[in-house]
């Protein structure tokens, strides 16, 4: 059994690393005559621009950085020539006018791909740099510009229904009892509520009790922020590192670039827990991006919870 449970956690480990690199690495074709590919990581994008005046009040308890994402992103919309007005509306808007999900947050690989690709075909992202062709960068600011890109809920939702459909085939169930582990739709705060059993509406999670107790395909959450967990290394001083997938509004650099760029969108991080057989919240973790030397101690870290989705241990038992 235990050797099982290794490779059942390597399994869930390499699914989530490949969605991970799947969402820092889209293939744009830029010049269809020589097929000369670029590789976009997608950027970070929270709510639609609608929702400034839909959920008013929820908009003005948003961090700053938040409102004035939304803030720059509908001025770029309102100020676009019309036939990039035109291309907005077939791609981010249904027939009601009401914004696809993704121009919510919720974009997923394949629907950054297509949206660009055909952009870049219409020729309306612009080229930088004395190029002949957008690069990367020049394809990932557009997507910013534009509010095209991936939250934190949207981002982990994702990586689980990937987990659960990789997870089923790889035990041969067939789609129709796959397709019966939908996710389902979630929020920071609601997947926050289910760990700690307070949602009346759903029990998808279970609680984690401590970094020890921890395995891949976990979430961390904070009142704000979700994270899934990659792997769990222990360290030679009994202290534990959590490996970590999350899409972020912070500072960092895209992959396959040189420099840092805001709104980063999914990235991996690292989490050491000097004490992990204690809860998070009685200890300050320490926190390192993968660019930093060294890991800095963070007392932020110290309000997350671990919680474990239900179905991922349902299809575990089925081995």
């Amino acid at each position: 059994m235990a050797n099982s449970t290794t490779k059942w956690h390597s399994f869930i480990g390499r699914e989530i690393s490949r969605f991970l690199h799947q969402c820092q690495s889209i293939a744009i074709v830029v010049n269809p005559d020589d097929g000369e590919t670029v590789y976009v990581h997608m950027p970070y994008m929270m709510w639609g621009i609608s929702w400034i005046e839909k959920k008013k009040e929820a908009f003005s308890k948003l961090a700053q950085r938040h409102q004035d994402r939304l803030f720059r992103v509908r001025a770029a919309h309102a100020n676009a020539p019309p036939n990039v007005r035109a291309f907005l509306q077939r791609h981010l808007y249904q027939d009601d006018g009401s914004e696809k999900l993704c121009a919510e947050g919720r974009a997923t690989p394949d629907e950054i791909k297509t949206i660009v690709q055909e952009a870049i075909h219409a020729q309306i992202v612009p080229v930088s740099r004395n190029r002949l062709y957008p690069d990367s960068a020049d394809c990932r600011q557009w997507l910013k510009q534009y509010g095209i890109g991936v939250d934190c809920s949207g981002f982990v939702k994702q990586a689980l229904i990937r987990l659960v459909k990789a997870s089923c085939a790889f035990l041969g169930k067939t789609p129709d009892e796959r397709d019966s582990y939908g996710v389902g739709w979630m929020t920071t705060h609601g997947f926050r509520r289910d760990i700690l059993g307070t949602a009346t509406e759903r029990d998808s999670f279970g609680s984690v009790a401590t970094p020890r107790k921890a395995r891949p395909g976990d979430v961390l959450v904070s009142q704000s922020h979700i994270r899934i967990v990659i792997d769990v290394e222990p360290c030679p001083d009994d202290a534990l590192i959590l490996h970590l997938a999350e899409s972020t509004s912070a500072v960092d650099i895209p992959l396959g670039q040189a420099t840092a760029d805001a709104d980063i969108g999914p990235r991996r991080i690292q989490v050491q827990y000097p004490q992990p057989d204690q809860p998070i919240a009685r200890q300050v973790p320490l926190f390192r991006r993968l660019y930093d030397k060294t890991f800095a101690a963070d007392e932020a870290e110290s309000a997350y919870i671990l919680g474990r989705f239900r179905k991922l241990g349902l299809i575990y038992l089925t081995m």
